[in-house]
């Protein structure tokens, strides 16, 4: 007999990969937002500073939101 209802590893499979398309569009959202607090602020003068706003920029908003979409993940 044929089983053809989604077997419990295919239904794993397909909410984790809805968990990482989910976390990716919620960091890319993240630092849309980001953006608005960047722009507000003055521009740094040495490309040094450039290199390190752009740098936490993108970590600092990958990380709160990765963490967040971890702890909602695992209610």
């Amino acid at each position: 007999m044929v089983d053809s209802e989604n077997s419990y590893g295919e239904r794993v499979s397909r909410l984790v990969g809805w968990g990482h398309w989910f976390a990716f569009f919620n960091i890319i959202a993240a630092m849309l937002v980001g953006t608005r607090y960047i722009a507000a602020s003055p521009w740094p003068d040495t490309l040094l500073g450039q290199i390190y706003l752009l740098t936490s920029w993108i970590g600092h908003f990958g990380f709160w939101f990765s963490l967040c979409t971890f702890w909602y993940s695992s209610l």
